[in-house]
């Protein structure tokens, strides 16, 4: 199954407080090999799990704690990159 990566930056303090940054390749399943039973199950949450809900369903576990401790904004960049990647747009309006 093809996959998307995408490499995040961490920051952490070492053992003389000093912050480093270090990168990340969290791996997640393109969007169109989702399988549909997720989707399916996600539906009737509200609009704003249904992306939590999805994410935990197919992140790697050693990606949860990275994704857990990245600020909001990269976060966001990393959700429109992988939608980018597979032609998805979520949320996006066709009215004029």
């Amino acid at each position: 199954m093809e996959k998307f990566h995408y490499k995040l930056t961490v920051t952490e303090v070492d053992d003389d407080g000093e912050e480093i940054q270090r990168k990340h390749n969290v791996v997640l399943p393109k969007f169109d090999n989702i399988p549909f039973g997720i989707i399916r199950k996600n539906r009737s949450l509200p609009q704003h799990e249904q992306f939590f809900a999805l994410l935990e369903a197919v992140v790697r576990p050693e990606d949860l704690p990275v994704i857990d401790q990245t600020p909001q904004k990269a976060m966001t960049e990393l959700m429109e990159a992988w939608q980018k990647d597979s032609g998805v747009g979520l949320g996006e309006s066709s009215e004029s």
